[in-house]
């Protein structure tokens, strides 16, 4: 998906930032994940 290409550090979704408090590494596993 367009996930992938877009880079995940450059704009961290709103839902991350309320799953995990480090949206950058939970947005980091989940785009290594998907």
């Amino acid at each position: 998906p367009l996930l992938r290409l877009v880079p995940p550090v450059v704009k961290p979704s709103a839902r991350e930032v309320a799953d995990n408090p480090r949206s950058r590494s939970a947005r980091l596993r989940k785009a290594v994940k998907i």
